[in-house]
């Protein structure tokens, strides 16, 4: 008996456009998709809701680009420091 892993498993919805996770198999998007995410960095990415998209262009396709979505690291809000320091 094999158990596959569904397709949603290795992706993620992002503004309504499904993402892959995997970085050695990235979503082929339409540079038109990306821009209604946000203009990339200068290192390719783009930080949007709790991922980091990572963008490589096409080699031979000036309109098409390869995206992978990881999630971030949650990066503690100043007073969530303060509040969790242990009183002894």
């Amino acid at each position: 008996m094999s158990v596959r892993r569904s397709e949603e498993d290795f992706h993620v919805f992002v503004k309504g456009t499904m993402v892959s996770t995997l970085r050695m198999y990235p979503s082929t998007l339409h540079v038109s998709v990306v821009k209604s995410f946000g203009l990339p960095n200068a290192a390719n990415k783009i930080m949007i809701n709790d991922y980091t998209l990572n963008l490589t262009y096409d080699k031979f396709d000036d309109s098409i680009v390869h995206v992978w979505a990881q999630p971030r690291a949650h990066s503690p809000t100043p007073w969530e420091r303060a509040s969790s320091c242990g009183v002894s």
